[in-house]
């Protein structure tokens, strides 16, 4: 993959951005009665099981996920690249029937538990890639929700028409306008700093150190553009009792 993203990188403009959207398949474990760690496979009828529970893949079993993704990034020289962050799965149904699979979905919290420990894993792989400044980590779980930070009911309720994978039709198009918007702002803050470097001497390098955006996305229509930052620590959530069809306080989970 590095070579033919080499090869891609070299025969367009560097103005182009890459969008990597890889980490999904990674990201998650199954996990048998004992605690026991396995990775997904995909069996013979061509479909990807989960015997057991599906748990968030633990930060020591993503060191060398995210060490390929740095090579990717890197292989793209200066050009932007955004790197979406993955999405809970296997929360709104099984994989299939058999009754020995998802076993996590007799947990009423599962899904909110599984939204905690992605935003965990987000924060792990946005300091591997604090050190590149041209790599953004968007938080696709924001991009459909509509708003920075957004806690897991509110992801949950932006994914509540998914299959047990994938999304409806309408979800992709959305973070592909949420993407175009990125790219408007990265082309206009581009040219803002090539027009100020005469004026700006020194102060360049700062410039650039700054431009990773604190490794999130600013998606101004949506809100996402805040001034705040994004929390550098896992947020404790209140677990709600429920998380499909009921109601916690004022948020409801449709």
């Amino acid at each position: 993959m590095v070579s033919e993203l080499t090869g891609i990188c070299s025969s367009v403009s560097s103005d182009i951005p890459v969008v990597l959207y890889l980490l999904d398949n990674n990201s998650f474990k199954c996990a048998d009665s004992e605690g026991e760690l396995s990775a997904i496979k995909k069996h013979e009828d061509g479909k990807h099981h989960i015997p057991g529970s599906l748990v968030v893949a633990p930060e020591v079993s993503m060191e060398a996920v995210v060490n390929n993704l740095i090579k990717l990034i890197q292989c793209c020289g200066t050009r932007k690249v955004f790197v979406l962050s993955p999405l809970s799965r296997y929360i709104n149904g099984p994989c299939c029937s058999d009754t020995e699979h998802c076993l996590h979905l007799a947990d009423p919290d599962a899904a909110i538990r599984i939204c905690c420990n992605l935003h965990r894993l987000f924060i792990y792989i946005r300091s591997q890639l604090r050190e590149l400044p041209n790599c953004v980590l968007v938080n696709t779980g924001d991009v459909l929700a509509g708003k920075a930070n957004a806690i897991p009911s509110e992801i949950l309720a932006a994914t509540a028409t998914w299959g047990p994978v994938h999304g409806p039709q309408a979800a992709y198009l959305k973070m592909a306008s949420e993407l175009l918007s990125l790219f408007s702002t990265h082309i206009r803050s581009k040219r803002t700093r090539e027009e100020s470097i005469p004026a700006a001497g020194g102060s360049t390098q700062r410039s650039r150190a700054l431009s990773f955006s604190d490794g999130v996305s600013s998606l101004s229509r949506t809100g996402l553009g805040s001034s705040e930052r994004f929390r550098t620590t896992p947020i404790s959530y209140p677990i709600p009792g429920r998380y499909m069809g009921q109601s916690q306080g004022n948020n409801t989970i449709p």
